[in-house]
């Protein structure tokens, strides 16, 4: 083996760790939603009416991985924007 083989087959392990990571991440956010889609989720900035949930993996150690809430913005009456502007609720901000 070759210095050349070695770095190939280091980065393929570590692809390979990295893809597994991602997939456990994704699993304990999702299996930890608090919210799924046609709930409201509000927080300091707003709330939107959930059309599409995202995983967020935060960089800081110790952080779990949690849900990213997508949708369109709406009032404090329940309705969306006019203008139909979307907006995104991350899971950590929650309020209600």
């Amino acid at each position: 083996m070759d210095k050349e083989e070695y770095n190939e087959q280091l980065r393929d392990i570590r692809r390979s760790s990295y893809r597994e990571e991602q997939k456990l991440a994704v699993r304990y956010a999702t299996e930890n939603s608090v919210k799924k889609i046609g709930d409201i989720a509000t927080d300091n900035t707003g709330s939107v009416l959930v059309d599409k949930i995202g995983v967020f993996v935060g960089s800081v150690r110790g952080r779990t991985p949690s849900c990213i809430y997508y949708g369109p913005k709406i009032t404090k009456l329940g309705k969306p924007f006019k203008s139909g502007e979307r907006g995104a609720v991350y899971q950590i901000n929650l309020v209600n």
